[in-house]
């Protein structure tokens, strides 16, 4: 579900936060990581951001190298924008944006609170549509490159009716139509700030 090089290539803040959502203990396999602290830029060229990662299994704590492309400005720090261009992601394949989207589907209907609900779905629609960035132009299913590993390959050979472009189409515009908007528009706040407490 998620790239594996050892400088993880994003393409903004948030999609660091995103990837350990999707990401999975490299002792124990356990997921989602969970971020200690914040993501803190270092002295390489190469890899110049790093955010420690910690398993809430069995307490294994990491750090992960990320590389992102736009460099981001101090406001573009602070947005939920996951994906300021039309590139598609090269941190989380379409399993992990497919998973990413129903876990945060689920999390908006819980929470009791109407705006931070609204919030969560708005994150869940703009992982959906990086979800959608991994079909081409006329495509009604995925390439194989739209799995970075063997077991999201395998899951799509085996169910391929699952990775069809026109159901999650249809559930963003479903989304889009609950939120009253016709373009994803970035949430003023970072859902996962409430998912860390």
């Amino acid at each position: 579900m998620v790239s594996h090089d050892p400088v993880v290539s994003l393409h903004s803040v948030a999609e660091a936060f995103l990837y350990l959502m999707a990401a999975r203990c490299t002792g124990c396999g356990f997921g989602p990581l969970k971020p200690q602290g914040n993501l803190t830029r270092t002295s390489h060229c190469a890899a110049p951001w790093r955010l420690l990662a910690e398993c809430p299994q069995c307490g294994r704590c990491e750090p992960v190298s990320f590389l992102i492309d736009p460099v981001p400005t101090r406001e573009q720090a602070r947005s939920a924008v996951v994906n300021p261009t039309a590139l598609r992601s090269r941190a989380i394949d379409l399993e992990g944006w497919v998973t990413l989207f129903q876990t945060i589907l689920a999390a908006a209907g819980e929470q009791r609170d109407r705006a931070l609900s609204r919030e969560v779905l708005s994150e869940a629609l703009s992982c959906l549509e990086e979800a959608l960035k991994f079909y081409g132009p006329g495509e009604d299913l995925p390439g194989g490159d739209a799995f970075f590993n063997e077991a999201s390959r395998k899951g799509f050979l085996a169910h391929p009716e699952r990775y069809a472009r026109g159901i999650w189409e249809q559930r963003r515009a479903i989304l889009v139509g609950t939120l009253g908007r016709t373009e994803a528009h970035a949430p003023p706040r970072r859902w996962y700030q409430f998912w860390r407490k």
